[in-house]
């Protein structure tokens, strides 16, 4: 696991929309928030960015639900091996029960606790997502708090092409479980004036 630095100080709840987001990487880009319960289902455009909104917004809500959930399980060589390497360090899809019981000595045979249900991304909470930007630079947004940083609002803004892939949900879960917020805070961004610091992963 990564050392966490202390959480930025003086971050604030999102507050009333606001014309001016700071990228959380220096740059000043202009970004709209539609005021609550305004939308415009008049075009296909803003029918797939709602469409898309309520993808990304279900994802986070219902988590990660496993097909055997709360059944009997056994570790298996495969998974053992798998693990060992695991917990080395870097991501991996198995659950942290596993590779618990193998840090702790488990071997192929022995029984497993059972799966339990998760959240989509480990230590985010507070999930809100909705359509920021004005004209064709809109795009879907997921405002969200992390157990690291009590009283840090975070937002991610998602591709700006209307489509939303679970691949794009996968690498936003992979690189806040391998420490990009980690590396974000080091440099100690600043909340915009609504109080949410902007990810900007991939420079959007």
């Amino acid at each position: 696991m990564l050392p966490l630095p202390t959480p930025a100080q003086g971050a604030t709840p999102p507050g009333p929309p606001t014309d001016q987001r700071d990228d959380a990487f220096g740059g000043l880009r202009t970004v709209r928030l539609y005021p609550e319960g305004v939308t415009d289902g008049s075009s296909e455009f803003d029918q797939a960015l709602e469409a898309q909104r309520e993808h990304v917004e279900r994802v986070f809500r219902e988590g990660w639900v496993p097909t055997d959930v709360g059944k009997p399980r056994t570790l298996t060589t495969r998974d053992y091996e798998a693990a060992v390497k695991a917990n080395k360090g870097g991501w991996t899809g198995l659950d942290w029960a596993l590779l618990r019981a193998v840090r702790d000595g488990a071997q192929p045979g022995d029984p497993l606790p059972p799966l339990e249900a998760k959240p989509f991304i480990r230590g985010v909470h507070d999930v809100e997502v909705r359509v920021v930007g004005i004209g064709p630079e809109r795009r879907v947004a997921a405002f969200f708090s992390h157990a690291a940083y009590p009283g840090v609002r975070f937002g991610h803004r998602f591709a700006p092409d209307g489509a939303v892939t679970n691949d794009e949900l996968i690498d936003l879960m992979e690189a806040i479980e391998t420490g990009r917020l980690y590396r974000l805070m080091q440099d100690r961004p600043q909340p915009d004036e609504s109080g949410v610091v902007w990810t900007a992963f991939w420079e959007r």
